[in-house]
């Protein structure tokens, strides 16, 4: 995967107007499948839209994808964390649904141009520590 647009770039809010607390990203080969990062566990898939709009002004995130990863070994601080990695612009729905887990062969989707503020296919990822 190829980033697009980093973790709080300064340009990017200068550009659209708010922080940007993910990575962006593109294939470089132009294979868009998504595969799971690990042993997790799907805490929610769906629409982030309004009326069920999938691109324009209110409808979010497109079509989205949180996965709850377990016990993360940190090597930095040398410590284990739960990791929530969230998925956005997914192409379609989620091949994956609520309560599923995932294992790194499982495909989870294609990223796609889904949600309002996207100018392309791509997808952005956020890891946060806070589930």
């Amino acid at each position: 995967m190829k980033p697009t647009a980093g973790y709080k770039n300064k340009r990017y809010v200068k550009e659209w107007g708010f922080a940007h607390y993910g990575i962006d990203c593109v294939s470089a080969s132009k294979n868009r499948a998504l595969y799971g990062l690990g042993d997790g566990v799907v805490f929610d898939a769906g629409l982030d839209g309004l009326n069920g709009k999938t691109t324009g002004k209110g409808s979010g995130c497109g079509y989205c994808l949180i996965v709850i990863y377990k016990d993360c070994y940190n090597w930095i601080f040398d410590k284990r964390y739960d990791v929530t990695v969230t998925y956005m612009h997914l192409a379609e729905m989620p091949k994956v649904k609520k309560g599923d887990k995932v294992t790194a062969d499982t495909l989870l989707g294609y990223y796609g141009n889904t949600g309002a503020n996207t100018t392309g296919p791509h997808l952005h990822i956020q890891f946060d520590t806070d589930t």
